[in-house]
């Protein structure tokens, strides 16, 4: 594996609207009850990552390296953001480290840890919408 690293990269609007798009995606599955707890577990962590990318292709960076990239991925795309996000960090970090655990350890999740990680990424998505739509020119806002 390749240790992670960030890399800057041309500001891409597009694509951080894609990204936005697909974290909506993953989120709205995410959010189904009637997927198990782990699938939701890992739908909400790639929702993450994804609103993560937007916030990060938005300002022209990018993670590459996969080595701690999760971790490297949430940590600049929130210190990218307006405002202490410190709680929000914290509780993103938990549902990772939950999230690890189902992928790679085939661990149980209880319900509340989903209902958690749910409300942590629901806030972050929310806040990486209005972040991505705050980099949009006044000409791209109606497409």
């Amino acid at each position: 594996m390749t240790e992670a690293r960030v890399e800057r990269t041309a500001v891409d609007v597009w694509g951080a609207r894609a990204f936005m798009g697909r974290a909506r995606e993953l989120l709205s599955d995410g959010e189904r009850s009637e997927n198990t707890p782990a699938s939701r577990m890992i739908l909400l962590h790639s929702a993450s990552m994804a609103a993560c990318d937007a916030i990060l292709s938005v300002n022209g960076r990018r993670i590459v390296g996969s080595d701690g990239g999760h971790v490297l991925r949430l940590e600049q795309a929130v210190a990218l953001l307006a405002g202490d996000h410190r709680d929000l960090f914290a509780r993103l970090e938990e549902s990772r480290a939950s999230r690890h655990g189902v992928s790679y350890a085939a661990g149980f999740v209880p319900a509340d840890d989903v209902e958690s990680s749910c409300a942590a990424v629901q806030e972050l998505v929310g806040i990486a919408a209005t972040h991505v739509d705050a980099q949009l020119p006044d000409w791209a806002a109606d497409e």
